[in-house]
């Protein structure tokens, strides 16, 4: 039985839209580091923003480090930042930022409020070979590529084995921290 044109259409398109598109975005490497640049014209500020918009500015970037994140994907922990070397801040105004003058300097980590789970359940994506913990409820982003090798080497080959065969490991105490408004798990805890 032959198809007619309308209906080869008809099945290319339903192929086509039932697969997944992979979407490709720009990521900087880990522990890349930025600087941040702020001029400001005060003079188009209303008079009571004159000397409080460095004080806001200051809070605006401590409140990205430790919960928004920066850029795109945030919530599945893209974009996370902190803060390093403690720098006064030292802004332009009116014109141009002098060289060497820095508002913030940032580093793409994670925040310092590590937290272990004793006992989390690892779970292995066999399609990708993501691996995500969870525990009481809360299930952190994937380990993919070069992190994941690391995570099952750090098992051992008899966990990791068992891992694989059954996409889970139970009872693996892990240390996670937070990533903008997600939870990265950062390995296996040492205790």
């Amino acid at each position: 039985m032959t198809q007619t044109l309308d209906q080869k259409r008809a099945a290319l398109a339903w192929q086509y839209a039932s697969a997944p598109v992979p979407v490709s975005f720009l990521a900087v490497p880990a522990k890349s580091q930025f600087d941040f640049h702020v001029i400001c014209h005060t003079s188009r500020l209303p008079e009571s923003l004159k000397n409080q918009w460095r004080v806001l500015l200051d809070r605006a970037f401590q409140h990205a480090f430790e919960w928004v994140g920066f850029g795109a994907k945030t919530s599945v922990g893209y974009g996370a930042m902190a803060a390093t070397a403690a720098h006064s801040p030292t802004v332009a105004t009116s014109g141009g930022a002098a060289p060497g003058n820095r508002s913030h300097t940032a580093a793409a980590s994670s925040s310092t409020a590590t937290q272990t789970w004793p006992t989390a359940k690892l779970t292995l994506n066999p399609g990708n070979g993501e691996i995500k913990a969870s525990f009481a409820s809360q299930t952190t982003v994937g380990l993919k590529g070069v992190d994941a090798d690391r995570l099952r080497a750090a098992l051992g080959e008899e966990r990791a084995n068992k891992l694989k065969k059954n996409k889970e490991l139970k009872g693996v105490s892990v240390d996670v921290a937070p990533q903008g408004k997600a939870l990265q798990l950062k390995g296996l805890s040492p205790t």
